[in-house]
């Protein structure tokens, strides 16, 4: 298999990184911000969200480790030498590192899903986690577009729940909320497309930061009431 770290065209290089070091940062200030949301409110799916974005973030973290020590492997990273690495060395490490993104991503995916659903019972958690579980094992050295499949169909039926939530109370917080999982839920579908045409992947990452914008902007919100 033919190690890939990058989908993005040569001319977004750069941008991306931008992005991407945006994204990180929305996400790890809305893990603060439900936090901080649950110890002013005690509102136990505040504290959810923030654990969610929580594992997001160390996704992130995940994937910019296995990036940094595949390319000292190859020795793209200046000033530092390392002896040439076998190709199954490589693909071993991206593996793993892709591995452990897909569970934390799945993870965190799982939280919200049982939140939108309201799922409480312990055992139905239990076998979606087993499930999940699978689909990153299954995906730990095949097309990574079997994660994109299974990312989209869990934030559809996130996004799905928070319309029906937001039809049924017509807040504004429910309004903000079903927005930015409908479009958090369009980065899944572009990087699926990006994989056959490269330069679409500026819509997933674009799509992805809005959404962790706008779920910031609600979480403020409530924080200030």
């Amino acid at each position: 298999m033919a190690v890939t770290l990058v989908f993005s065209p040569l001319w977004f290089h750069g941008i991306d990184i931008a992005l991407e070091l945006f994204s990180v940062l929305a996400a790890v200030l809305i893990s603060i911000m439900g936090y901080k949301a649950f110890k002013l409110t005690n509102d136990k799916k505040s504290l959810w969200l923030a654990a969610a974005f929580g594992f997001i973030t160390l996704s992130f973290l995940a994937r910019a480790i296995t990036a940094g020590v595949v390319l000292m492997q190859v020795g793209i990273v200046p000033g530092i030498s390392t002896p040439t690495p076998s190709m199954t060395a490589i693909e071993s490490i991206f593996d793993s590192g892709r591995f452990v993104y897909f569970a934390l991503v799945f993870a965190a995916y799982l939280i919200l899903y049982a939140l939108s659903a309201k799922i409480s019972d312990k055992k139905q958690l239990c076998l979606m986690s087993i499930f999940l579980g699978l689909f990153a094992f299954s995906a730990f050295q095949e097309i990574p577009i079997m994660f994109y499949i299974v990312s989209f169909v869990l934030l559809f039926f996130i996004a799905s729940n928070y319309i029906r939530n937001y039809q049924a109370k017509k807040t504004r917080s429910t309004f903000l909320i079903s927005i930015a999982f409908s479009v958090m839920a369009l980065e899944p579908l572009f990087s699926m497309i990006a994989i056959y045409y490269k330069p679409i992947i500026v819509a997933a990452y674009f799509f992805r930061l809005l959404a962790y914008v706008i779920l910031l902007a609600m979480l403020v919100r409530v924080y200030r009431k």
